[in-house]
């Protein structure tokens, strides 16, 4: 009887695994619907399903809230932001700019008077000097900075913003 207990935990177990990695990897490849709204947002559409999937949002949602960071007038275009000013283009770009909206307001807050960790935030992103430091970024270099940011989303580190910790980049 423990041995039929066991056997059905563990192959429950495996089955969870494997079907939740079925439905990563089905969730990877750009629906027609994604699709869609990338040519129609000027992004690539392999991008839009990337970052969709990082924060767990539909792409359609997704844009949505990328859309709320971004300042009137400056909706996605074939550029990709770069035109705006932006360091990095594309969809990693939009989302690096929401996350720069939610920690500086666009370079208007650059230094954060409450504490976190004995640290003050600082920079266009909100950054703690100690993770500045291990990401290589300078801080009040705003290149720098979303080099560093696009590097700790490409390593899973991207929940140690805000903005992307509560689901709005």
């Amino acid at each position: 009887m423990t041995r039929l207990a066991l056997g059905a935990v563990v192959g429950l177990a495996v089955g969870v695994v494997v079907g939740a990695a079925l439905s990563v990897r089905a969730d990877e490849t750009p629906s027609e619907q994604t699709i869609t709204l990338a040519v129609d947002a000027g992004l690539d559409p392999w991008d839009l399903q990337g970052a969709a999937n990082t924060v767990g949002l539909s792409p359609a949602d997704y844009l949505a809230h990328v859309d709320e960071w971004i300042a009137v007038g400056e909706s996605p275009n074939t550029d990709g932001g770069l035109a705006h000013g932006w360091p990095i283009g594309g969809a990693l770009g939009q989302r690096i700019f929401c996350i720069e909206a939610i920690e500086s307001r666009h370079g208007a807050a650059m230094w954060n008077p409450v504490p976190w960790y004995g640290q003050h935030a600082q920079g266009w992103l909100g950054w703690l000097p100690t993770t500045a430091r291990s990401v290589g970024v300078t801080i009040g270099n705003r290149w720098s900075e979303w080099q560093g940011a696009a590097f700790m989303l490409a390593h899973g580190r991207g929940r140690e913003f805000f903005g992307v910790a509560a689901g709005l980049c």
